[in-house]
């Protein structure tokens, strides 16, 4: 029910979910179906963008990348990830 309000209030097919997302990368890895190396960097400066991740797309030679960005996963693995974690979670 939740996902399919989410869903139709902001009128997306998909809903994104970085940190399960995140957190099902490092326990399985083999879900990313593509990946590209860029250089980025995130702003710390006092301004309104503090904390903001930049991305270079420009591939310029004196910035070279410093990380992996994930540009697609295998979303039935994930799901089915994200369906055993809430089924064997025991709470607190």
């Amino acid at each position: 029910v939740f996902l399919n309000e989410r869903r139709a209030e902001y009128n997306e097919p998909h809903i994104l979910w970085p940190d399960p997302l995140a957190a099902a990368i490092v326990c399985r890895p083999e879900i990313i179906l593509s990946q590209e190396a860029r250089s980025i960097k995130v702003e710390t400066g006092h301004t309104l963008t503090r904390g903001q991740t930049l991305v270079d797309y420009r591939r310029r030679p004196d910035k070279p990348p410093n990380t992996q960005i994930i540009r697609e996963v295998d979303g039935q693995q994930f799901r089915d990830l994200l369906k055993m974690a809430v089924h064997n979670f025991d709470g607190f």
